[in-house]
């Protein structure tokens, strides 16, 4: 059975190693994210989805990160160089996996000419198995007032307009991707507070996290202590401004 000092460790760990997820990422304008806790006899895990737009890939998309230990392994070595290259890698990253998933389908409604922005035409979106209506231009011109990116059409903007009417589409991450199908769910949280990394501050050292410790340790869901949210994308104005 996991500690609750051990599964600290570990998180600080991941924060230290610059793998815990940081929603103030400058490489991605955060639009939602999601948080998940699970417990078995041979493991535990925290999984974290972050749907948000990031300019290095061009499209938004769901980033699926777990944290624990037994997580399922299905990197394989042949994506790898060398074998030791696979075996370095999976040293150096013990108790953290990551997964991708794009729910908004094809890109013909990015504007190829203007670059990260939707095109002005666009009047639905392909969300996973359905249709939705794009988001409004006072949508998008309200979110870009409360963000600042400049651009009302921004990639960014309409993610984050997405996650307003469509939260449970674009977190449409498998949170059990890398979960045995024994081990129990305890706990999901839509908002939470969470660490500031970038100014040092460790999951350890908030009483979110170590609650969510004890309710991994203890199977105990009630532990869980509830803090000032700040997992709203308007928390963290830096996020994907590199």
């Amino acid at each position: 059975m996991p500690s609750a000092d051990g599964i600290r460790r570990i998180l600080d760990a991941s924060a230290e190693a610059f793998v815990f997820p940081m929603l103030d990422n400058g490489y991605v304008y955060l639009a939602a994210a999601r948080l998940s806790c699970f417990h078995g006899m041979d493991g535990w895990a925290v999984v974290f989805e972050v749907f948000g737009y990031s300019p290095r890939e061009g499209i938004p998309s769901t980033a699926i990160i777990s944290i624990g230990e037994g997580l399922i392994e299905t990197e394989s070595a042949a994506k790898f160089v060398t074998p030791e290259a696979f075996e370095n890698f999976r040293k150096a990253n013990p108790y953290w996996r990551q997964d991708f998933v794009y729910p908004i389908e094809g890109e013909d409604w990015i504007d190829d000419d203007v670059g990260e922005v939707m095109r002005a035409d666009t009047a639905t979106l392909a969300l996973l198995t359905k249709f939705v209506a794009a988001p409004s231009l006072s949508l998008l011109e309200q979110i870009d007032a409360e963000g600042g990116i400049g651009e009302p059409l921004h990639l960014a903007n309409v993610s984050r307009a997405l996650a307003q009417w469509h939260r449970k589409d674009v977190l449409c991450g498998n949170a059990r991707a890398r979960i045995p199908d024994d081990w129990h769910h305890l706990l999901r949280l839509d908002e939470w507070r969470h660490p500031d990394l970038v100014a040092g501050e460790l999951p350890s050292a908030i009483p979110t996290f170590q609650s969510i410790a004890k309710v991994i340790a203890h199977c105990e869901p009630s532990a869980y202590v509830a803090e000032e949210p700040n997992t709203h994308w308007s928390h963290w104005p830096e996020g994907g401004t590199l």
